[in-house]
């Protein structure tokens, strides 16, 4: 999702959940339909025709392949989020083992659903699953839909009788009318769409008529999969009494604040990092415990389209500032990870422990298995 943009949702090599991408004040678009009938070829098939059919996009290093990008991101993250530490063991790992079985159903059924399934990565999957499942929340709120197959599965999560109130700027229906990836539009009375014509940011919308019972917003799971700056959504969701917060895209320091090709276009920058961008600031870039290389650093905010250089200092005030609003704060560790990491992942990395499951290997999941760690946080 892009904040303010009415045009089509579109996957992005950068967002593990693939979403709409700014180049110059202009997405980055491709034929969503012709690539999901490349569905029976390779991830990496698609994943190249989406980079490939407009001149203009990211496209990976010569010698570099999807995976290997994907390792070298999730090779970044330190042992632990040494800034936040708080609350770092709520969720342990033989909690989540245990869930595996539960969820390889779930995904089944959702493959059965979706054969050519969108936008988010397994791993990925997995942890907002997990979250929806253990949380039990009065509500959601989900910034963020592209073809709205993660409001599939939130709704199969919650039930019925949840509300889900779920906010983009294109819509499911509209984006993705198939063949190939097609979208999906809850029937349920109980999702209210803010979608298309009908969109308001997540900052933009006036919670307390929506969920007027304070008690029910401090029960709701707010749900950011929209690429915008963490500390600004966290004050957001603070203000409305908000408390329990996932963010999807948790990139580590060196990408939240990439000088690459992509971002900050209306800004003066050095143009010296070639991996997989990233396009927000997120919680990772504060609470990871890696120490900025240089004196100044990128701030991004809308996709990247909003930048500006930070010191040191102000960037160790953020951190500290936002450490200050949790009560808890926990990054997921991978479901499975083919990369030389330095966490844990639930499964080995055993790949036929995969196919005894019922998973793709690597190179038939749809971001090979990359990983960016997300993060679930209560504030206070």
């Amino acid at each position: 999702m892009r904040q303010g943009s009415r045009r089509m949702a579109v996957p992005h090599m950068l967002c593990l959940a693939l979403s709409a991408c700014l180049v110059e004040g202009r997405l980055l678009r491709s034929n969503v339909t012709t690539a999901a009938t490349t569905v029976a070829n390779s991830s990496g098939t698609i994943v190249a025709s989406l980079f490939n059919e407009e001149a203009g996009g990211w496209a990976p290093p010569p010698g570099k392949t999807m995976q290997q990008l994907q390792c070298d991101i999730t090779e970044m993250y330190l042992a632990k989020p040494s800034r936040c530490p708080q609350g770092g063991d709520m969720i342990s790992m033989a909690d989540l083992r245990a869930a595996v079985p539960e969820f390889v159903a779930m995904y089944a059924e959702m493959g059965k659903t979706f054969p050519a399934q969108c936008c988010m990565g397994i791993n990925h999957l997995f942890a907002v699953w997990y979250t929806a499942r253990v949380l039990k929340p009065a509500a959601i709120v989900e910034s963020g839909v592209a073809a709205g197959h993660t409001t599939w599965m939130l709704r199969k999560v919650v039930g019925p009788s949840v509300p889900i109130f779920s906010l983009d700027p294109g819509d499911p229906a509209i984006n993705y009318p198939g063949p190939g990836i097609t979208g999906w539009r809850d029937a349920n009375g109980m999702t209210t769409y803010l979608t298309a014509g009908h969109f308001k940011d997540f900052a933009s919308v006036d919670w307390a008529s929506l969920i007027p019972d304070a008690g029910m917003r401090s029960q709701t799971l707010v749900l950011l999969d929209d690429h915008q700056s963490s500390i600004a959504r966290a004050q957001v969701a603070k203000a409305w009494g908000f408390k329990h917060v996932f963010y999807e895209d948790n990139y580590p320091l060196r990408v939240a604040t990439s000088a690459d090709d992509i971002s900050c276009h209306h800004s003066i920058v050095t143009r010296d990092y070639t991996g997989i961008p990233g396009d927000a600031y997120s919680p990772q870039a504060m609470c990871g415990g890696e120490y900025p290389r240089t004196d100044h650093l990128l701030y991004k905010d809308k996709f990247g389209s909003e930048c500006l250089y930070i010191s040191r200092s102000h960037h160790e005030s953020n951190t500290q500032f936002f450490s200050a609003l949790m009560e808890s704060y926990f990054e997921f560790p991978a479901l499975f990870s083919p990369c030389n990491t330095k966490r844990e992942s639930v499964l080995s990395k055993d790949v036929a422990q995969l196919t005894a499951l019922g998973l793709p290997p690597p190179d038939w999941e749809l971001w090979h298995y990359g990983h960016l760690h997300p993060a679930l946080f209560t504030l206070k």
